[in-house]
This record gives structure tokens, sequence and C-alpha cells, in this order.
């Protein structure tokens, strides 16, 4: 399938595997250069070597500001600039409402935090393409 996709940079974030790595190998199928995002040091670099030099792998804590804003910084540094950013990454850590609100600060700040600093640190380089 051609999307028109052909050449774009795309970032995904918890792309070394399971969803993350399926949308990783769907863009890499349209011809993108794809930036693998994951703290997992072991299958994002393998990801990213199946893929030749379309693909590159960083590692990076995402609920660290700074280590999403190096990742975006990388992927410009790499390729040029950045056309697409996927937040992929997150986890289901299983909590409710009846959950501690030092627990559920805790899961935002692992499931949702990096979703804002990711887009707004790559916003500039998006509207720029």
């Amino acid at each position: 399938m051609d999307l028109g996709l052909r050449d774009k940079i795309v970032l995904v974030t918890g792309g070394a595997k399971g969803i993350g790595g399926a949308t990783v190998k769907a863009f890499l199928a349209e011809d993108c250069k794809v930036v693998i995002v994951d703290r997992d040091t072991e299958a994002g670099p393998v990801l990213a070597k199946s893929s030749g030099s379309k693909a590159s792998f960083v590692e990076a804590d995402l609920t660290n500001l700074k280590s999403c804003k190096q990742a975006v910084e990388q992927t410009v540094s790499w390729f040029g600039g950045l056309d697409v950013l996927v937040n992929n990454a997150g986890f289901n850590d299983g909590l409710g409402l009846e959950t501690s609100p030092e627990d559920f600060m805790t899961s935002v700040k692992n499931n949702l935090l990096h979703v804002y600093a990711m887009t707004h640190y790559a916003l500039p380089q998006i509207r720029k393409g």
C-alpha cells in the first residue's frame, strides 16, 4: 500500500516491540525513516538493525523531560527534521479509583507526561515539514 509517506521522518515512542514495533514496521514498509525511542535496549537496537539504514534507535526514559527533548534533537540530528510523531509508549498499571492519589500521579507521570513533552518538543519540527 502506498500512503504517500516515502522519506518521511517518523519518531515512534515505545517502538521496540508490540504495537509500537508493528507501527515501526508499517512506516518502514512505506519507505519512511524511523527513529525507535524506547527503554528496551535489547529489542530496540535489533529492530533498528534489521531494517538497515532506514531506522535508528534511541534509548530514553520518557518520564524524564530532558530525555524527551534529547530524543527529538537526536532525530533531527540524524535525519534533518521530523514529520510524524507517534506517542505509543505507556503501560497498563491497572490503577482504579480506589488507588491512592500518589499512585495515580505516578501513573500520570509514567503514561501521560511524555505525550505532552514529546509533542511539545516535536511540534516546531513537524510544523516545518
